[in-house]
């Protein structure tokens, strides 16, 4: 779409604005019921998630459009530099992995293999 590529700077800083009240606040939450007895990645989804409102569409393409309005403005992967709360995740573990020299999958493409071109 916008090919053009994300500028750094301070807006990169935006994601840890986000990142860390979400980090304290769930350390917070874990402390005040008195520590974690038990992690479920999969609770209440074992038959699939469910959308039965329609407030979880909104939700969700209110999101889906944030993402794509700053991609569109901003560049490729705006979304994923810019807000993704995800992000400072995978940086600590790029970070943690290359410190160890933990081996990790790198996927590359041969773009004249299907005739198209990569966006990235």
């Amino acid at each position: 779409m916008n090919d053009k590529r994300t500028r750094g700077g301070k807006a990169n800083l935006v994601k840890f604005v986000i990142w860390a009240p979400w980090i304290l606040a769930i350390t917070g939450a874990a402390v005040s019921a008195g520590g974690f007895r038990a992690i479920a990645p999969l609770y209440l989804t074992e038959s699939g998630i469910s959308i039965d409102a329609p407030e979880k569409y909104y939700m969700y393409f209110t999101v889906l459009f944030v993402f794509l309005g700053l991609s569109l403005i901003f560049g490729r992967r705006a979304g994923c530099h810019y807000i993704c709360w995800m992000a400072p995740f995978m940086m600590a573990g790029t970070y943690f992995g290359r410190t160890l020299k933990v081996p990790s999958l790198h996927l590359t493409a041969d773009p004249r293999m299907y005739g198209v071109r990569l966006m990235y």
